[in-house]
């Protein structure tokens, strides 16, 4: 898996970007704080918003990467299955 796409799929489920400046933030709570080992101190983008949806052309090491930063962050898993909760509908869709 891809660092830098674990950290967005962090960023992207419970991140968010500093006012008038080029870095993310995360705020990390509960059993959650044990992540916080994994993030540096500045976050900084790739060239796009980690807040969005990276791209379907960013490589399957990227995207495992972000799918498992945000099951991570929104996330549930269970013996079988895996469930992400999120009140932003377009990490759903």
């Amino acid at each position: 898996m891809d660092e830098t796409g674990i950290l967005h799929g962090l960023v992207f489920g419970d991140g968010y970007k500093n006012n008038n400046c080029s870095t993310y933030k995360l705020e990390l709570f509960g059993n959650k704080k044990e992540l916080e080992k994994y993030i540096p101190e500045h976050i900084y983008d790739e060239g796009y918003s980690f807040r969005k949806v990276p791209p379907i052309s960013k490589n399957n090491a990227y995207l495992r990467g972000f799918l498992a930063g945000l099951i991570a962050t929104d996330g549930t898993i269970t013996k079988d299955t895996f469930k992400i909760s999120s009140i932003n509908k377009e990490a759903l869709i």
